[in-house]
């Protein structure tokens, strides 16, 4: 399908990303899963067929370095776990110090067929929640949406004008989730 017109274009920037609390497991595999399927949104207006395209990037990486930094005390079961742990975090500590590892994540957004700017706001934000909601019913506390920022990036890449911030937390499903086979 070719779309004429010149899309409007956001980048969404997280400050985090999965699980906070637990140990859930599965969160990387729906994450790659959902970055491998979810590349296209279609919403009906009054104006005709609007279309939401996501760009991943580095998604990928991006998780499957989280998840090897990340400290699990649930994986050391021994001395070596232990060592390895230890080491794996000295080597993040090392590789943020020369900026080699981000701590957070940009994709974008292009949203074709609309020109109404606060539209646009929601349609990426609509798109937001829907991944929240799929994420966290699949896998809940899988997918953690708080202090992501939305920016609109115009032609001159300017993104000072306007943002938007989402507060979406998984923290809530992911604890209740625990507490409920905590309590059986």
């Amino acid at each position: 399908m070719i779309i004429e017109n010149k899309p409007a274009t956001f980048r969404v920037q997280f400050d985090s990303l999965m699980r906070q609390f637990t140990n859930i497991r599965g969160d990387i595999a729906a994450w790659h899963e959902l970055v491998e399927t979810a590349s296209e949104f279609r919403f009906k207006s009054s104006d005709g067929s609007i279309v939401v395209n996501i760009d991943w990037k580095n998604t990928k990486d991006f998780i499957v370095k989280s998840d090897y930094y990340e400290f699990d005390s649930d994986r050391i079961k021994t001395k070596e776990d232990y060592d390895a742990m230890l080491a794996r975090f000295e080597e993040y500590r090392r590789l943020k110090s020369v900026a080699a590892i981000k701590d957070n994540l940009e994709i974008e957004f292009s949203i074709y067929n609309s020109s109404d700017e606060y539209s646009n706001f929601g349609y990426v934000t609509n798109v937001l929640h829907q991944i929240f909601l799929i994420m966290n019913l699949s896998v809940p506390g899988s997918c953690n949406f708080y202090s992501t920022i939305i920016r609109p990036i115009t032609a001159d890449h300017d993104t000072s004008s306007k943002e938007l911030e989402l507060r979406l937390s998984g923290s809530i499903i992911e604890s209740s989730t625990e507490l409920i086979d905590e309590m059986k």
